[in-house]
């Protein structure tokens, strides 16, 4: 049997391990929260950017699209004039 000094120096030992551990899983779980976050920010930051580029290529079509309509409108113009002028 063991002595109930021995018992509580046991005990303080099993008290010391459980803290050891809970001190080390805490810190894992510090890691793993900071590389989540991290990862989410890099996750953002490439649709932030995804974005931008969708963006970018709306604008140049809606340049274009102008571009054509005025180009349409300005060979209509010239044909309705010169058949103006045919006549």
């Amino acid at each position: 049997m063991f002595s109930e000094e021995e018992l509580l120096g046991r005990i303080e030992e099993l008290e010391l391990t459980i803290d050891e551990i809970r001190d080390e899983h805490e810190i894992q779980l510090e890691k793993i929260t900071k590389k989540l976050k991290d990862e989410e920010q890099t996750r953002l930051r490439k649709y932030e950017l995804i974005e931008k580029k969708i963006h970018r290529v709306a604008m140049i079509c809606e340049k274009n699209r102008k571009d054509y309509c005025q180009a349409r409108e300005n060979y209509t113009h010239e044909r309705d004039r010169a058949a103006k002028l045919g006549t």
